[in-house]
């Protein structure tokens, strides 16, 4: 019997369409043995329409078709988009978890999660969830469904960062956990979070156009 597996709703906000087309997307293109379920949401926040990315990454998740919603930098490539969906059959398989990540810090200041920040590398890997006080905005996931009643941070003090630590401060103070597991990704630029606004190009990229207002899934992509 193979992995379990579910499809996953990808949500990244951008404010470089280049750094997203050559990391996030190209990596995406790259993964035929995702689900077919499994979509892309860019938000775009070229003209920094967003103040904060919590209000940046509610707005994608409202959007998204599956139960898991993954959270993403731009500028990551993700590795294996079966492992992506893997650890998303884990978080759906156990409602004790609140939030699951790439990489996160323990209680004891130990990294947990292998990940490479371009080439040098981070953390304990763990091929199950261990838990952490907080993780890495890089990559993180949770379900739709909480996500839509217990929403990310939108305050402009968190702004571009510290949003996936308070909400694993959220979700340990109701009884939930916070963790981290091995997810093949790494980040590929020195400033992975998109912040200042740039000027918007004068045209939307046709490519994400699509389901969800800008969403695409991988059937789209092999038309």
């Amino acid at each position: 019997m193979g992995e379990v597996r579910t499809p996953v709703s990808i949500v990244c906000v951008y404010n470089d369409p280049a750094v997203l087309e050559s990391c996030l997307e190209a990596s995406v293109k790259a993964g035929p043995d995702a689900l077919r379920q499994t979509e892309v949401i860019p938000v775009d926040n070229v003209s920094g329409d967003f103040a904060s990315a919590g209000a940046a990454l509610n707005h994608g998740a409202r959007m998204a078709r599956n139960e898991v919603v993954v959270f993403v930098h731009q500028d990551v490539y993700l590795h294996s988009l079966p492992a992506l969906e893997a650890a998303a059959a884990t978080l759906l398989a156990d409602p004790a978890i609140g939030v699951l990540g790439a990489v996160g810090v323990s209680h004891r200041g130990e990294v947990i999660g292998a990940m490479r920040d371009r080439v040098v590398p981070l953390g304990r890997s763990t091929s199950i969830p261990v838990d952490v006080d907080s993780l890495d905005e890089v990559l993180f996931m949770v379900t739709r469904s909480q996500v839509l009643r217990e929403p990310l941070s939108e305050s402009p003090d968190l702004a571009w960062h510290a949003y996936a630590v308070e909400y694993c401060l959220r979700m340990r103070a109701s009884g939930r956990r916070a963790a981290a597991v091995d997810i093949p990704a790494d980040p590929q630029q020195h400033d992975h979070q998109p912040r200042p606004p740039r000027r918007r190009p004068p045209q939307r990229r046709p490519h994400l156009r699509g389901p969800g207002a800008g969403a695409y899934d991988l059937r789209d992509r092999r038309r």
